[in-house]
């Protein structure tokens, strides 16, 4: 999970103008390997990350970022049904 949050977050910290071609290829891949990694291990529970702090929801955590960056322009993999499941 690490290594998909640092991926997510490298390119976009250097210049994101400048790398947003290799941005998108990043964000294609995380999500496939995030939906992987949810299909293998099943989505992270409350056991795992907490239920948020400071009155948040959980989904200030970092790995979020990749769900939602699927947007309906560039969306990748639709996590609705691994969202819903979890919940």
């Amino acid at each position: 999970m690490n290594t998909i949050v640092a991926r997510d977050q490298w390119f976009r910290k250097k210049n994101a103008e400048t790398f947003a071609d290799t941005i998108a290829t990043i964000d294609w891949q995380n999500a496939f390997w995030l939906r992987d990694l949810i299909e293998e291990k099943g989505f992270l529970g409350e056991d795992k990350i907490g239920c948020g702090t400071n009155g948040f929801p959980a989904l200030q955590y970092d790995f979020y970022d990749v769900i939602r960056r699927q947007t309906p322009e560039s969306q990748a993999v639709n996590f609705s049904n691994q969202l819903m499941a979890a919940a």
